[in-house]
């Protein structure tokens, strides 16, 4: 029985490598997983100057986790009425 709590304590202890930290800068393809959307969509997005806000490192471009939240609450919502 203590092996088995010993071991779920280090599985739960155990950071996720591949999440993103919420102040880190998203690559395109962590961007368009989250927005449901494919990367080549997010690119097109890009150069017609829409989707979320991104920046330039280097020759990639990143994106801010608050900016992609900020441009999702900013779209339309589909088939939402105002309540009466």
């Amino acid at each position: 029985m203590r092996g088995t709590i010993d071991a779920m304590q280090r599985h739960h202890s155990t950071p996720q490598v591949n999440a993103p930290q919420p102040d880190a800068l998203w690559d395109k393809r962590i961007t368009a997983k989250y927005l449901g959307i494919s990367v080549k969509t997010l690119d097109r997005w890009n150069a017609e100057g829409r989707g979320p806000k991104g920046r330039k490192v280097g020759a990639q471009t990143r994106y801010l986790p608050a900016d992609v939240q900020s441009y999702l609450e900013s779209c339309a919502t589909v088939g939402g009425g105002a309540a009466a």
